[in-house]
């Protein structure tokens, strides 16, 4: 019997990642492979949202409190899950925190809404995807 060498990693760096350990090599899962970002509504240029529902914060130089540049490096956001139950992150832009539902940011990117529908319904009722 062969034992099967394949590991699923779980860490917000490397959610679509398999690792063959006896070859020694990263390849990309189906879910990686089809894996797309699109800029987020209102902050084009700060912020992405994926089709899977990762936000990721691109690269960029901002100014803190004190007026000095900073370099702020691309990343994949952490996100919270509010008392209702959905996912949330907060977006930042000149000193304003907003935080924003993940559901609502991936509808906005990704699904037409030609007749300006106001909510954003989970098919299955799983307020996690």
């Amino acid at each position: 019997m062969e034992m099967d060498t394949r590991k699923r990693l779980w860490g917000p760096w490397n959610y679509d990642l398999a690792i063959d350990m006896r070859e020694g090599r990263i390849e990309e899962t189906r879910a990686a492979q089809q894996k797309r970002f699109r800029d987020l509504k209102d902050f084009e240029g700060f912020y992405m949202v994926s089709n899977f529902g990762r936000i990721k914060s691109l690269s960029r130089i901002v100014n803190n409190s004190l007026g000095i540049a900073l370099s702020v490096m691309e990343k994949i956001m952490t996100q919270e899950l509010t008392k209702e139950g959905y996912n949330r992150f907060s977006a930042h832009t000149k000193c304003v925190k907003t935080r924003i539902a993940t559901h609502r940011a991936v509808a906005f990117a990704f699904i037409p809404n030609p007749d300006n529908l106001p909510q954003v319904h989970h098919k299955d009722h799983n307020k996690h995807n």
